[in-house]
Parts: C-alpha cells; sequence; structure tokens
C-alpha cells in the first residue's frame, strides 16, 4: 500500500520486519510469565529469585540458539550478560540461597541439579547459609517452642517440681538429636504450594522452633517491590482529612493488618477479634437479658 507521506515510505514495514517483530514477542513472554508470578502472588517469595533468573537464563541460551537474525542474537547475548551479571549479585547475601533451601519443594536439590556443572557454587551457598543458621538462629538452650496458653490459674501455686523435672528432661532428650537445620535438609523434599503457609504450621513451629524462625523471616520477603509499593499506595485510604493527625506508627500498623488480611497470613478469629457481625447477633440473642428484666 502507498503511503500519502513519501516522508514516511521509509518507515513502512515489510515482512521480515514483522518476522521480526513476532521472533521478539516470543523471546519476551517469558519474562512477561515470571514478572507476573512474581509481582502480586500470595505464594511467591524471596524463594522464587533464583529458580526465575535459572528460568529465565535457560530461555535466553535456547532462544540464541534458534534466532536466525543475527542483531536478535547480538541482543540476546548481551540480555544474558546483564541477567547473568545480576544472577552474581545475588552471592553478596546468603539469603537467596537459604530461601531456596528453605522451601521444602526446593532444598538442596534444586541446586545440586541446577549447578551440577558448577560443584562449587554449591559448597559455597552450603557453608554461607549454615554460617547464617549457626551464627543468627541456632539456639544452643530452647527446646521446642510450644505455644503457651494465655489462661493464668486463679492461684498462684508453687510450681511442681516433677513436672518441672520432666519439662527439663523433655528439652534435654530433644537437644541431643541433630540440629534442626541437619535434619531438615536431610529431609526429602515435599511438593508445598505456599512454604511460608508451611513453616507457619504449628506442626513445623513445634518441631523446627529456631529453624522456623529462620525461615518465616527470610520467606517473608517479596520477590519484587510491587507488591510493597502497590501497599504503600492505598496508604492514602487510611490518611484522611479527618486523619491527618495520624501517627506513622498508626499507619504502618494499620497497612501490615491490610497486607496480612489480605495473604490469608492471619485469620481473625484466631486474634481474638470479634467482628460487628458477631457483636449484632449477640445483642439480639434472646439468651442475653436486658436492663428491665434484671
Amino acid at each position: 500500500m502507498e503511503l500519502l507521506e513519501p516522508a514516511l515510505q521509509e518507515d513502512a514495514l515489510n515482512a521480515s520486519d514483522w518476522v521480526t517483530l513476532a521472533e521478539i514477542h516470543r523471546f519476551l513472554e517469558p519474562f512477561h510469565d515470571a514478572t507476573l508470578a512474581n509481582e502480586g502472588s500470595a505464594s511467591s517469595s524471596i524463594s522464587d529469585v533464583l529458580p526465575t533468573m535459572d528460568y529465565l537464563l535457560h530461555h535466553i541460551e535456547a532462544a540464541r540458539a534458534r534466532t536466525t537474525v543475527p542483531h536478535l542474537a547480538t541482543m540476546m547475548e548481551t540480555a544474558w550478560a546483564k541477567l547473568a551479571d545480576y544472577y552474581e549479585l545475588t552471592e553478596d547475601s546468603p539469603v537467596y540461597s537459604a530461601a531456596t533451601v528453605l522451601n521444602p519443594s526446593l532444598k538442596w536439590a534444586y541446586m545440586e541439579q541446577t549447578w551440577k556443572e558448577k560443584p562449587d557454587w554449591v559448597e559455597r551457598a552450603k557453608s554461607r547459609v549454615a554460617q547464617l543458621w549457626r551464627e543468627t538462629y541456632k539456639s544452643t538452650t530452647s527446646g521446642p517452642a510450644v505455644r503457651q496458653g494465655c489462661a493464668h490459674e486463679p492461684n498462684a501455686r508453687r510450681p511442681n517440681g516433677y513436672k518441672m523435672w520432666m519439662k527439663e528432661q523433655k528439652a534435654t532428650i530433644f537437644n541431643m538429636d541433630d540440629d534442626e537445620y541437619e535434619v531438615y535438609c536431610r529431609e526429602p523434599v515435599m511438593m508445598i504450594s505456599d512454604p511460608l503457609k508451611w513453616w507457619l504450621e504449628p506442626a513445623q513451629r513445634r518441631r523446627f522452633p529456631n529453624l522456623s524462625l529462620m525461615a518465616v523471616d527470610i520467606l517473608s520477603i517479596a520477590p519484587m517491590s510491587a507488591e510493597t509499593e502497590r501497599l504503600f499506595s492505598k496508604a492514602k485510604a487510611s490518611v484522611t482529612d479527618q486523619r491527618g493527625s495520624m501517627g506513622i506508627e498508626t499507619v504502618n500498623l494499620l497497612e501490615c493488618l491490610r497486607s496480612w488480611d489480605n495473604s490469608a497470613l492471619i485469620i481473625p478469629s484466631d486474634c481474638g477479634y470479634i467482628g460487628p457481625e458477631t457483636v449484632n447477633n449477640g445483642l439480639d440473642s434472646p439468651e442475653l437479658e436486658s436492663d428491665d428484666d434484671v
């Protein structure tokens, strides 16, 4: 089709250009998929960072081998080099490797398979994660972290010597076992859809009292800042004209509660929260006596 403006004729796309654009579209699709999977998923965490980079690096290598367009091949090589630079930056902190290991679906088996041609990487990562565990989270005195009840006995009583002795024996028996991190690493991988929720389960909190703290601290980190920025922008709904004097700590608490509620990490009823519906239903209950009936 002849263009009306002669000056624009050189900018018209020909068949070769459309082929190139189609290949670029196919090349960028995995980047789009990876972004969507990490930017706002409730189950995504920093444990997805290394697998995502591995996925994209393998994709770039495969696309580079397939392409027949020379300038696209050069661009793909540049993209691979840039992503590899970011991959190496993850070695600045042991958190990325620790997050991968603390994902029950990955553990060390993932890195041993992915980095099988670079065993020195695996050994270096294992050393750094073990150091993080020993120096920051491993306890030398605590036994299982059993949640204590909130209710206290009405009358203060003398502690039962036998029960206290048995409690000490149980803690000693627990501490005679291998440390939590080694026990966890020896166990096989499990198909877990949400690693953070798995670590928050009472069974894991009791069995791995210290390692579960490490896992919750690390797996609570988002893989991207998109969700954090989204939550920050919603804070304007809390700070209205009538709430101009609200303190920053109060706003911080409100937004944390909003985030926790959206992610279903907490259940209001488990925290003693009574909703308006419950209150209204209670007031309407015939079992409650009014002041006139007293």
